[in-house]
């Protein structure tokens, strides 16, 4: 029984710290702070995921970024989606995430995280992004299933967006981050 109620506010804890990012992340909105070369910030984001790619034995390679600078929120945001990259992978397997980053001409910036993971159907991928939505028990994959929505948050608040894309294997998904350039939307600038 103790472990159940250790277990019980382990989750509780994890609650009330999702809860706590969520509001900082809906409450940035408009706030845009100097920015930050894209390479630091994909780096800083990678930084904070280190235990867990260690502790998951997992690999995150990050391409060649091109010379623009973006808000250092973008980290917190990939810091997310990089979690949950590393988190659902397949029972038995080393998790290999990929960073690709590009520029569009006509849509700015794109940010590629591409996993080998569990996946995620199709009918779910926009309800994922929904606060305290999980698709699977918290005995299978802890968290309160407030990350993705938070990363969404964070996007929104430096004009970005994100969705689920096929990786173009039988498992896996990308999260594709769309960022505008300071000529469409003052996200990222060219430097």
């Amino acid at each position: 029984m103790l472990e159940q109620v250790t277990a019980a506010v382990r989750r509780q804890d994890e609650l009330i710290e999702g809860a706590v990012d969520y509001d900082s992340a809906v409450s940035l909105a408009g706030q845009l702070e100097n920015p930050m070369r894209l390479s630091l910030v994909i780096q800083a984001a990678c930084q904070q995921v280190e235990p867990f790619r260690k502790l998951h034995n997992g690999t995150v390679q990050v391409s060649d970024c091109p010379p623009i600078y973006a808000p250092l929120l973008l980290a917190k945001a990939l810091e997310k989606l990089l979690h949950n990259a590393l988190k659902f992978h397949l029972v038995g397997c080393e998790p290999l995430v990929q960073v690709e980053v590009a520029e569009d001409l006509t849509r700015g910036i794109v940010i590629r995280v591409t996993d080998q993971g569990i996946g995620i159907e199709d009918k779910y991928r926009e309800s994922v992004f929904s606060p305290l939505t999980r698709l699977h028990g918290p005995d299978q994959y802890p968290g309160p299933g407030l990350g993705l929505s938070i990363c969404r948050a964070l996007l929104k608040s430096i004009h970005g967006t994100v969705v689920f894309d096929n990786s173009g294997g039988p498992f896996g998904v990308s999260a594709v981050v769309r960022l505008p350039t300071a000529d469409v939307g003052q996200a990222v600038f060219v430097g």
